[in-house]
């Protein structure tokens, strides 16, 4: 090659795309890049020049003493970061195992698996993650414009905190409390309530789950539960019954005003003045 890159950097990388001709007038569409038109032949991803194009084994390298013009293609790249969230704004963890990034210019998606690395100078969208086994979208709009520059984006997922409170029946926490969450993914976890009848569940993929509690034989199970509109499920057992305290409470005070009554009809009797005399 006669020519060399100047100018001021732009932070971005240059990476190797292909070979095309431009000598007369072409017809032929060079497959890596659509928007160039090559004069029979088109060289992808193989920098040496070779009739035909690869993936034929049968080319030769091309007769540099015909006239040609050939131009070598390389894709710009600019640098991305990103970080996760759940809905809430708090930090996402772990990470989501994959995210798809739509391109706005080329039109075809892509799908990352780290954070931090070079794509195509291109306004990526991101449409959706997978974390913890299920498929996720954004509760915004995220778009990643790697046009000009380096990008960092902070991308929120519809990832909810929830938390499950077991009380009994005079709304006393129970400690110790099994309880079991199956999130929409199907998979299930199982939690042992704090001495404040707490379990906290950390994220919950699209906020949906059912919920289970068992407690010295008294079991509630298919709750549905939404985190997104209570992020606490407050579940109540069958266990010290209100009830009986309230039964107990009133035989203790019927006993109280028939000892009162008893005493004031003693009281009575014992000031009645004694009969005339008899003449």
């Amino acid at each position: 090659m006669n020519s060399s890159f100047t100018g001021a950097s732009t932070g971005g990388h240059y990476v190797w795309k292909n070979w095309a001709n431009y000598y007369g007038a072409g017809t032929s569409v060079c497959p890596d890049n659509p928007n160039v038109h090559a004069s029979g032949a088109c060289w992808t991803t193989n920098q040496m020049l070779v009739i035909p194009p690869p993936p034929s084994t049968n080319g030769i390298i091309y007769n540099y003493t015909g006239t040609a013009g050939f131009t070598a293609v390389f894709d710009k790249q600019f640098q991305y970061t990103l970080s996760f969230n759940d809905a809430s704004g708090n930090p996402l963890s772990p990470a989501p195992a994959s995210v798809s990034l739509s391109a706005q210019t080329a039109g075809t998606t892509t799908t990352i698996t780290q954070y931090s690395g070079f794509l195509s100078n291109d306004v990526y969208t991101v449409t959706e993650a997978n974390w913890e086994g299920s498929t996720l979208g954004t509760t915004s709009s995220v778009q990643i414009d790697l046009t000009s520059g380096s990008a960092t984006k902070t991308v929120s997922l519809k990832a909810y905190p929830a938390s499950v409170h077991v009380v009994d029946n005079n709304n006393n926490p129970i400690g110790g409390a099994n309880v079991t969450v199956t999130f929409i993914n199907s998979t299930s976890r199982s939690f042992l309530t704090n001495s404040k009848g707490n379990v906290q569940l950390g994220d919950v993929p699209m906020g949906t789950y059912s919920l289970s509690v068992m407690y010295q034989n008294q079991q509630v199970t298919g709750l549905i539960e939404n985190a997104i509109t209570s992020p606490t499920a407050t579940v109540q057992l069958n266990i010290g019954s209100a009830a009986t305290s309230t039964t107990t409470s009133a035989i203790v005070l019927l006993t109280i005003f028939g000892l009162a009554f008893f005493l004031i009809l003693l009281a009575i009797k014992v000031r009645k003045p004694p009969p005339p005399p008899t003449i």
